[in-house]
């Protein structure tokens, strides 16, 4: 047991090492070939990421899709699914209420939502991916399931999935009181479902489908010009 978590432990350090350059490496790489266009740049770095951690995980996600079809009903998989969205959906909204409440001036967009915009404006495509398949997949196997087979105790997982998932989203932006705002925020989201993989037996691909669904909405109304 002790070797095989060693081993666990190897494993995901190599992966998040991997999750960190891979992009500044297929830079390199494609700029030598004499491709610059940024877009293109991060599209072909994610796809490559998000190929190699699938196929990493293809036996969990093709066990986890036969568990999920074997023990739901379709009316089972809807409630499952969107029972979860509006408990996440009403949580975050009742945060963000809250989070006016700041004195000084309402928080402003995150850094991360204001990329996002700005590269929804140069590749809807790219950003389709980014936000429901590279987001919804890639980054739960990430977060998720490579540190689920490191920690076994059930709250740890939790905290420690859901504390490096909020690090990773604010960790580039500038230290502020609205980035704390921000941390608070990504964190309350990665431990709802984190709690949801938890209930559901591991399962990350009832993970996956609900943080796709989720971020559906959203992303139609950014595309759409809805609010910007």
């Amino acid at each position: 047991m002790i070797k095989d978590n060693k081993l666990n432990l190897i494993k995901i350090v190599i992966i998040y090492l991997i999750y960190f350059v891979y992009t500044s490496i297929i830079d390199s790489l494609l700029h030598f070939i004499g491709i610059t266009d940024d877009v293109i740049i991060l599209f072909i770095s994610d796809l490559c990421f998000f190929l190699g951690i699938v196929l990493y995980y293809k036996e969990t996600i093709r066990k986890n899709v036969y568990e999920f079809k074997k023990n739901y009903t379709v009316k089972g998989k809807m409630i499952v699914v969107l029972k979860w969205f509006f408990i996440i959906t009403i949580i975050n909204f009742l945060y963000a209420s809250f989070s006016y409440l700041i004195p000084g001036s309402n928080p402003p967009l995150d850094e991360n939502t204001i990329s996002l915009r700005e590269i929804a404006n140069v590749s809807s495509l790219y950003i389709i991916f980014k936000t429901l398949i590279f987001a919804s997949v890639a980054e739960e196997l990430l977060f998720k399931k490579a540190i689920r087979d490191v920690i076994q105790n059930d709250v740890l997982f939790c905290i420690v999935s859901s504390v490096i998932y909020a690090t990773v989203n604010i960790m580039y932006t500038n230290i502020t009181i609205f980035s704390i705002v921000d941390f608070i925020q990504y964190f309350i989201f990665a431990i709802l479902l984190s709690y949801c993989y938890v209930k559901n037996k591991d399962n990350i691909f009832i993970i996956m489908v609900i943080k796709f669904v989720y971020a559906l909405f959203p992303l139609t109304l950014m595309l759409l010009g809805v609010g910007a």
